[in-house]
């Protein structure tokens, strides 16, 4: 089970709405959403269109922020090469550097790894499925991945 939390208001981020509307994704509802485990500010819910979304603001200095971001679209492009249907990773909908925000779709059933570990759940099948797909990660960048500056 998804361990959930109240978000920050989203009245007081609204760069949140004005990115969603901007990408033609609609907008959130505070009562709508819910934030999930992590060290970002996320919301995560549907949208205005039916969109089933998690959107998080990144924290952390301009630098270190741009540089996640970059990051999770660098392993969006890994992602594109091994095929998601292998790594059961959410599409990233759409991002901007400027206000720290990154959009994927909302995996309704997915877990963060934490979860099962701290409920003795992270058993032999799951760290063989973790293990895998960090060698798919590996493989699929060989000769081809470069470092982000």
């Amino acid at each position: 089970m998804r361990t959930t939390f109240d978000p920050l208001a989203l009245a007081d981020a609204p760069e949140v709405n004005e990115f969603l509307r901007r990408i033609g994704l609609g907008q959130l509802g505070d009562s709508d959403v819910v934030s999930l485990i992590g060290r970002n500010d996320n919301w995560a819910g549907v949208t205005s269109t039916g969109a089933a979304v998690f959107l998080k603001r990144v924290l952390g200095g301009d630098k270190t922020s741009v540089r996640q971001i970059r990051r999770s679209l660098s392993f969006e492009a890994v992602v594109g090469r091994v095929g998601r249907e292998e790594l059961l990773t959410p599409l990233v909908l759409g991002h901007d550097e400027a206000a720290r925000l990154v959009v994927t779709e909302l995996l309704p059933d997915a877990v963060n790894g934490a979860e099962p570990a701290e409920q003795d759940g992270f058993d032999e099948g799951l760290a063989h499925r973790a293990g895998r797909a960090v060698g798919l990660l590996h493989g699929a960048c060989h000769g081809w991945c470069r470092p982000l500056r």
